[in-house]
């Protein structure tokens, strides 16, 4: 399969003390379906327990953002991606307007949240008809979208040890 992909230019503002910098940096953004595409990070780090859990999080830029095209968006985003057999979270929610960081995106409307009990599962998911049938029924209603796709490991945080007895 050959993926294509566009580059884009984009500046940045970071904010340090004693002013402002501006970073200008390329990326890459891929057409669907590019599973073959390589990644310059694979080679650095190992996949090789595919039964981990999956994150499938993605991120949408909508044309509209009236009350009535966010709520249609949010009511496909359930109706087409929820309830899949081995998907253990699913979540859909608008950006925080309110946060103003400097660190948080802002290119994006709509956030859908999903894991997967395992890669296997995602895949089930992905190639699923009900999947596919979503990216007809939103064409159009959002331009753009970042799809970033993980494997978690689960854990708690190991309590500190003073020492002393």
């Amino acid at each position: 399969m050959i993926a294509l992909c566009d580059h884009a230019k984009v500046i940045t503002r970071l904010s340090g003390r004693g002013g402002s910098l501006w970073a200008r940096r390329e990326t890459k953004r891929m057409s669907r379906g590019d599973d073959a595409m390589p990644d310059q990070h694979a080679e650095r780090m190992s996949y090789s327990d595919r039964n981990e859990p999956f994150a499938h999080m993605l991120f949408f830029e909508l044309a509209d953002t009236s009350k009535a095209a966010v709520d249609k968006f949010i009511y496909d985003c359930f109706e087409y991606l929820s309830g899949y057999k081995g998907q253990t979270h699913f979540s859909v929610g608008t950006r925080a307007l309110q946060i103003r960081r400097g660190v948080s995106a802002t290119n994006f409307d709509i956030a859908v949240n999903m894991i997967f009990e395992n890669y296997a599962a995602y895949e089930k998911y992905r190639d699923d008809e009900r999947h596919q049938e979503f990216t007809t029924e939103v064409a159009g209603m959002s331009p753009d979208w970042i799809v970033y796709d993980s494997f978690l490991r689960e854990g708690r945080r190991k309590k500190k040890t003073t020492g002393k007895k």
